[in-house]
């Protein structure tokens, strides 16, 4: 049989998704994870905010502060309280300024293999943009500040700017999004906190995004600590999702400001199952998906035993702990412990007692 020549060029973009997106589950955390390369700029920031591939791979983790009033130099952990500058411990430029306020400017990305619209993802979502926006907090933020008696400020605002962003498969056709703008909420969120060690702790997983469903309301006048467990395990930034665009995937990402910061843009992942994770090498940032505790606080002080839905997997998550029998979410870092696989959560939310 002969297929009509849109029939069959359907079928075959039906196939290259399909096969796109089976290649990528079950990846962790990596290079493709991330924006490629940059393709084009123009009217970038001076010195070490005008390098274009500052934009390229995750978002900041740690920041070198030079020191001023009320802030000694040292090295910083990027939070939703003290966003990306300057450049990392080793020197390396972290952001990108583009524009400024009298003349706009622009980036565009380009990610290999494309991003996919796919509602399998978390919240739906499918990629997140990282700017350099934090929250506004009571007072300096040092190094050594204990995010457990540090808190958001009473109207939850955050000091950022506004960059446009507008997607395209083929670098011509570009659907522009009104909103949100990134370099605004959310912002980066690196790392869980330890409240009992007073110190910051795992990684928190930069492809899964924050709850849609969260306003800054949710935020105000939390300590940090607080704020951070409502990430669920997300590194923050601002998400979008493709089925607005009416794209089924994109190649190109284009940022346009007059003055906004850039520091990263991510795929969104789906939530892993435990199989999947179990695959993946130590040091790996993972999110599951729902799964039940066997074993947890009854039984033990500072871990537990999860399970897969249909019970073909089962992984110990340490550092966190429920009560057996209910549903959690979890993002964490694999390890492997006297020849056990492990996770080490940064996050661990109860969906279901």
């Amino acid at each position: 049989m002969i297929l009509p020549r849109q029939v069959f060029r359907k079928l075959v973009f039906t196939a290259f998704i399909v096969g796109l997106l089976g290649a990528l589950v079950g990846l962790s955390v990596g290079a493709a994870d991330f924006a490629a390369r940059v393709v084009d700029y123009s009217n970038l920031g001076a010195g070490i905010y005008g390098v274009p591939d500052a934009v390229l791979g995750p978002p900041t983790k740690w920041i070198k502060e030079p020191g001023g009033p009320g802030v000694p130099s040292g090295t910083y952990a990027c939070s939703m309280v003290y966003g990306a500058w300057n450049t990392a411990p080793d020197g390396s430029p972290l952001i990108v300024t583009i524009g400024n306020t009298n003349t706009p400017g622009r980036i565009i990305v380009e990610f290999d293999p494309p991003i996919c619209d796919d509602p399998a993802n978390w919240y739906g979502l499918d990629f997140i943009v990282f700017g350099n926006a934090a929250f506004v907090g009571t007072g300096y933020v040092r190094y050594d500040t204990d995010m457990a008696t540090y808190r958001v400020n009473n109207n939850a605002s955050v000091t950022g700017e506004s960059v446009v962003v507008a997607v395209s498969p083929d670098g011509t056709n570009w659907y522009e999004y009104s909103a949100p703008t990134a370099d605004s909420y959310w912002p980066t969120n690196a790392f869980a906190w330890n409240s009992e060690a007073h110190t910051w702790d795992g990684e928190l997983d930069p492809t899964k995004p924050v709850d849609p469903a969260l306003t800054p309301s949710n935020f105000a006048g939390l300590y940090v600590a607080d704020a951070i467990e409502l990430y669920k395990g997300s590194a923050g930034g601002t998400a979008y999702d493709l089925a607005q665009s009416g794209f089924a995937w994109v190649r190109y990402v284009k940022l346009s400001s007059k003055g906004g910061e850039v520091d990263a843009l991510a795929r969104v992942r789906k939530p892993l199952t435990i199989s999947e994770a179990k695959n993946l090498p130590d040091g790996a940032v993972v999110s599951l998906g729902p799964s039940c505790v066997t074993a947890g606080s009854a039984e033990f002080a500072d871990c537990c035993y999860i399970q897969s839905a249909d019970r073909t997997a089962a992984i110990k998550v340490t550092g966190r702990t429920a009560e057996a029998g209910c549903t959690v979410l979890v993002t964490g870092t694999l390890d492997t412990e006297a020849g056990e696989r492990v996770i080490r959560a940064s996050w661990l939310g109860v969906q279901q007692r």
